[in-house]
């Protein structure tokens, strides 16, 4: 199926959205990447954004997101991420799903307290 979801990021200096398989390990360091089952974007040192790919593609965002969209095409293969704020698209990663798909959401909590703001999931909005 195709899912969408919101995520209030507002000014977190770290965070990481995106999917993970349901397989995935959950326990000790993990290394998130589309080979391990997991497609996210992340921030991180307030102003670094990238996909982590193998290796990291830098993300070059003219409009700092305050929320961000995700957007999950089973079928397609395709997990693309938007910058709610200003409408643009950020990335897509593709790959062939053959599981269960779960969200994922990282608020940063290694961060300190400048980061303790939470991610909040929000109602979509109304892009038209």
């Amino acid at each position: 199926g195709r899912h969408y979801w919101e995520v209030e990021v507002g000014e977190k200096t770290h965070w990481a959205l995106g999917v993970c398989k349901d397989s995935v390990s959950r326990k000790g360091e993990l290394m998130a990447l589309p080979e391990t089952g997991y497609w996210r974007v992340r921030l991180w040192n307030g102003d670094k954004y990238a996909a982590t790919t193998t290796p990291f593609t830098p993300l070059h965002l003219p409009v700092k997101p305050k929320r961000v969209g995700v957007f999950l095409d089973y079928e397609a293969g395709r997990v693309s991420f938007y910058n709610v704020t200003d409408r643009s698209h950020i990335y897509t990663f593709t790959d062939t799903f053959t599981e269960k798909i779960w969200p994922l959401f990282y608020p940063g909590i290694r961060a300190g307290r400048k980061n303790a703001a939470p991610l909040v999931i929000r109602t979509p909005t109304d892009w038209e």
